[in-house]
């Protein structure tokens, strides 16, 4: 059942990356409007495959005990900026308050929690996404939130267990339910809390 749900949502985007890109070679730039409009599809559902096969690979490591975690100091603001701006380019609108604030964690893993974390208001959230940095005692704390309907209380208990499911439905349609998994298990591996 897990072979047959993750096998549909990477087709989906596998679906769009060929697809454009077999009119982009059929038809050549003619349209520059046109082809940097299936570009950008392309680019975007490229990176949507590449954060399913990184949730993949971390649940697979962890299950193995073997994710290593590199823990340096860097400017958590230049990371959110990192992830957003690629999603705002996209059309997302994410409106930013991150002071310049040195942490101590996974530079890469802290991306890709970013990345999922956003990616999950994108799919699931509001249409408008606030993304706040504030330091705490002895830590840095990052919010990221939107103006959507919220998560019922039920659903909200089991939110950060992988494969979340209502018996053999899928509690949010569309997704195998790896991405906050992933967020609980790397945050917890760089000795945080979500």
């Amino acid at each position: 059942e897990f072979i047959s749900n993750i096998s549909h949502e990477l087709r989906t985007p596998l679906t769009s990356i060929y697809g454009f890109s077999e009119v982009l070679i059929e038809q050549g730039l003619i349209d520059p409007d046109e082809a940097q409009t299936l570009i950008s599809v392309i680019n975007e559902e490229s990176a949507e495959l590449n954060r399913m096969v990184e949730d993949l690979l971390t649940i697979a490591r962890d299950d193995a005990g073997d994710i290593a975690y590199n823990l340096e100091e860097f400017d958590i603001a230049a990371e959110v900026e990192t992830v957003v701006r690629p999603m705002q380019r996209s059309g997302l609108s994410i409106e930013l308050a991150c002071p310049s604030l040195v942490v101590q964690a996974d530079q890469l893993r802290t991306r890709q929690v970013l990345r999922n974390l956003l990616s999950n208001v994108h799919k699931w959230g509001g249409t408008d996404v606030y993304v706040t940095c504030h330091e705490g005692p002895g830590s840095a704390v990052v919010t990221v939130a939107d103006n959507g309907d919220g998560i019922p209380a039920d659903v909200e208990q089991r939110l950060f267990k992988r494969y979340v499911h209502e018996g053999d439905t899928a509690l949010t349609t569309g997704t195998v339910g790896m991405g906050l998994a992933v967020v609980q298990i790397l945050v917890t591996g760089m000795t945080g809390e979500i």
